[in-house]
């Protein structure tokens, strides 16, 4: 969700455009970060701004990394394309977005803007998969 201030002149600041991302950004950097051995440090003051830090742990020389790469066995894996009905009734830009990427990646997409249109496609054919 966008937040909005006002300034004394009356000029509105917002910090992005109407239907513009998914709010999930410091969301994500968090879990990344975490999973990393690591945390995210959020510093706010009125009038300064905000600071954000990423903390990560230091690579030692015990660690898999340091030791050297693995040998690893190319394992040919054959691409399914799959039948796809993907459904947001939220945002048509996030939906967009998915449906993009799923035809990128080989698929057939249907998209559905409710969960009646859904239902309704979910009667006329039958999908392999269903991301909601």
């Amino acid at each position: 969700m966008a937040k909005e201030w006002t300034k004394g002149d009356g000029t509105v600041f917002t910090t992005k455009g109407a239907g513009k991302g998914t709010g999930l950004g410091l969301s994500m950097v968090h879990g990344m970060t975490e999973q990393m051995g690591g945390c995210l440090v959020l510093k706010s003051s009125r009038g300064t701004g905000t600071s954000a830090e990423l903390w990560l742990p230091i690579a030692t020389a015990s660690s898999e990394v340091a030791r050297g790469p693995d040998v690893l066995t190319e394992e040919v894996i054959e691409a399914v394309s799959l039948r796809i009905l993907a459904v947001d009734d939220g945002d048509a830009l996030v939906l967009l977005n998915t449906a993009a990427m799923l035809e990128d990646l080989g698929h057939t997409v249907a998209k559905a803007h409710s969960a009646a249109a859904a239902l309704r496609l979910l009667e006329e054919q039958p999908f392999d998969l269903v991301i909601t």
